[in-house]
């Protein structure tokens, strides 16, 4: 493609050089640059996109966007190639992406899912429904990305901007007719998603997480809104806004709307609204008002979030017109999600539940369901993530302490950070209220057995934090690691002795 057209999608500062050459691929990664390739600057985390101009250009880059501020060394470039300035990287790179794969999201429904937690459930849920539908949805999540028959591990729960016109375009060779695609706060603030043509809008929940990235709450709730404004600005003909009435920061949310709302929650205002809840270890039950009438729902996912997750999943149904027994058949063919409040018998009358539960609201929602089944005892494990938000991890050591019986304290993924420290945060929050109910075991794996080696009959073990991870990121490096597998390999070793 033309570089001149891919131009004209952006707002250009300055080009120096041919805007008139073909253009064979598009990349923010220096390694993955080709022969005619445009190589898009992005400023990272961890490093700056413009060091890596010199490493582009001898893999075959023939034109560059830079920051509009930019002054390059003559060292790193040369005269034939056009270098074209912006002022807002990210964005270019977004509306550039989406260009050069012929604006995929355009010929594909598009349904967008924000919140602190639910999104990966809920995406599993509506992917359910569609399918019985006889619809072809692909995915964008936290645990993986499905395009067709293709599953790919997901690096991020919402990918760079040019991975993801990447994916839409790959879904459309595989006639996915369809995407469901969880969409975390850095992803709105960062322009991932600003040149994507949203269909339906979700608003699950907002509770305390990713203050290292937003500074504040009222930043982290105002990141979630930009999803709702790209649905006004979406050329889509039927769009709609679901929101969680329960939430009270919907209120917030529902200012900037102006397109058509559904509600859901378990208050009976809500468009879509539960009663008759019943909840027990085989799963849980509830009746379904919605404005094409009612169901019963037999959910084999537990507990009163997975309601929430349910309700928001029964609202895209809604939407799309599809008949309330497909619905039911969709929601109840979901079994469990990895590492969301998954289940596992250990023997011995102990079960251990696997879950993400990352933040302060979901480990708390997790152990108020777990004790819901009224266990003997709630064992819990768990760690906080290095780098991240600092401030929910005394909160969290609080809630554990408070909720269970038995805490653990142990490794997450501290990353550059030092994990006993780390640790050591989040039992300021224990020794505030005064507790003695906990213990430190700063490698993770050793804890998982110590434990296992302690539970009794009828206690309920939670492992929360990592859920669906098969890896722990430790300074420089990352190793294989799954809390579910060491859990299934102390079974294994229990059955042999």
């Amino acid at each position: 493609m033309r570089l001149e057209k891919l131009l004209k999608t952006i707002s250009v500062e300055s080009i120096t050089g041919n805007a008139n050459i073909d253009i064979f691929g598009i990349s923010c990664d220096s390694r993955k640059v080709g022969k005619n390739y445009l190589f898009v600057c992005i400023d990272g985390f961890k490093t700056d996109g413009h060091l890596y101009i010199k490493d582009a250009v001898n893999r075959g880059a023939i034109a560059l966007v830079v920051g509009k501020n930019r002054r390059l060394k003559p060292a790193t470039t040369n005269k034939n190639i056009t270098i074209v300035k912006v002022q807002d990287m990210r964005l270019a790179l977004g509306k550039i992406s989406a260009e050069f794969y012929g604006n995929p999201s355009k010929k594909i429904k598009v349904i967008g899912i924000t919140g602190t937690n639910g999104k990966t459930t809920s995406a599993f849920l509506i992917e359910s429904i569609l399918k019985k539908a006889r619809l072809n949805p692909g995915v964008i999540g936290t645990i993986v990305y499905k395009i067709g028959k293709n599953e790919i591990a997901a690096t991020n729960t919402t990918p760079e901007s040019l991975e993801i016109q990447k994916i839409f375009s790959e879904m459309l060779r595989n006639n996915c007719d369809c995407a469901v695609m969880e969409i975390s706060s850095h992803a709105l603030e960062l322009n991932r998603v600003a040149s994507t043509e949203f269909d339906v809008a979700i608003f699950t929940n907002l509770t305390q997480d990713h203050l290292d990235f937003h500074k504040s709450m009222n930043e982290y709730l105002n990141a979630k809104t930009k999803l709702f404004k790209l649905l006004n600005l979406s050329s889509k003909k039927s769009k709609v806004a679901i929101l969680n009435l329960d939430d009270s920061h919907s209120k917030y949310i529902q200012k900037f709307v102006k397109t058509k709302i559904l509600t859901y929650g378990i208050n009976p205002k809500a468009d879509i609204f539960a009663d008759n809840i019943k909840l027990d270890i085989c799963g849980t039950s509830f009746n379904a008002g919605t404005p094409a009438g009612e169901i019963l729902i037999n959910l084999k996912l537990k507990g009163l979030h997975n309601i929430y997750n349910a309700l928001c999943a029964i609202s895209v149904g809604i939407f799309y017109e599809i008949p309330l027994s497909i619905i039911k058949q969709g929601i109840e063919s979901v079994h469990s999600v990895s590492g969301r409040f998954e289940m596992i018998n250990v023997g011995n009358n102990i079960n251990a539940v696997v879950d993400y539960a990352h933040t302060p609201d979901a480990l708390e929602k997790t152990l108020k369901a777990i004790s819901q089944f009224k266990p003997k005892r709630i064992i819990t494990l768990f760690g906080c993530g290095g780098e991240r938000d600092k401030l929910k991890r005394p909160i969290m050591g609080k809630i554990a302490s408070v909720l269970s019986d038995f805490v653990v304290l142990t490794s997450d993924n501290p990353r550059s950070e030092d994990p006993k420290k780390i640790i050591l945060e989040v039992a300021r929050g224990i020794k505030k209220i005064k507790k003695k109910n906990y213990t430190i075991v700063v490698d993770r794996e050793k804890a998982i057995r110590k434990i296992l080696n302690y539970a009794k009959s009828g206690d309920v073990i939670l492992f929360a934090g990592k859920g669906h991870e098969n890896y722990q990121i430790l300074k420089d490096k990352t190793i294989p690691f799954s809390d579910k597998e060491i859990i299934k390999k102390w079974k294994k070793s229990q059955l042999m002795k």
